[in-house]
């Protein structure tokens, strides 16, 4: 039963990982422009994110669901702001900078925590995703009641599938980014960046219907 709980974890982690949404259209970026880890680093904010909502849904926290759902207008604008910021960058981004072995150890740093602070924050602002790990669960014959072993082992399905779902998108990524021309760098940056405003676009109209 344990075993089974993991693998449906994983496969649970995998489905919900393929369309990647805006957070694999930075992953892809960040990839491009920094390599495999850069873009890992973002995936992984996203799974943190994940197996953070599908534990609200495992221990049935119903409270922490209730008080996201409430003020999920608010949470929905500010994911929408970030992720429309976040286009815009993209669709400026030039040529990648040329390597440059001087590169501090604190600024890049820096940049995984951003990448991944980002991410996990895109992807925690949306507090739909604990209703989609509840179909989930229950699509895949979860039971309710399991005891705290099973629930850790569920969990740890989740973000195994998860990791493995981002390792195989980036790692497909990395193969041909050094095959990349500036150009073809510069346009897949716009081509990525318009992804991006399409979400937040996407968000930004559904506000504004249920406002009306």
């Amino acid at each position: 039963m344990t075993e089974n709980l993991f693998v449906k974890g994983l496969l649970i982690a995998v489905i919900f990982g393929i369309p990647a949404g805006p957070i694999g259209a930075l992953s892809i970026q960040r990839t491009l422009e920094g390599g495999f880890f850069h873009g890992f680093v973002t995936g992984l904010g996203s799974a943190s994110a994940d197996l953070i909502y599908s534990a609200i849904s495992v221990y049935g926290i119903t409270w922490v669901a209730d008080l996201l759902f409430q003020y999920q207008f608010p949470i929905r604008v500010i994911g929408c702001v970030l992720i429309f910021i976040y286009s815009i960058i993209t669709i400026r981004k030039k040529s990648p900078e040329p390597a440059n072995t001087h590169i501090s150890v604190c600024k890049e740093t820096t940049n995984v925590i951003a990448y991944f602070t980002s991410a996990f924050l895109i992807a925690m602002l949306n507090p739909a995703t604990i209703l989609s790990f509840t179909i989930a669960f229950t699509t895949f014959g979860i039971p309710p009641h399991t005891d705290p072993t099973q629930k850790i082992t569920l969990m740890l399905g989740v973000l195994v599938g998860a990791i493995i779902w981002w390792c195989t998108l980036n790692g497909i990524v990395a193969l041909f980014r050094k095959k990349l021309t500036n150009k073809v760098y510069r346009v897949l940056n716009i081509i990525l960046g318009i992804i991006l405003l399409a979400f937040a676009v996407g968000i930004a109209v559904s506000v504004i219907v249920e406002i009306i």
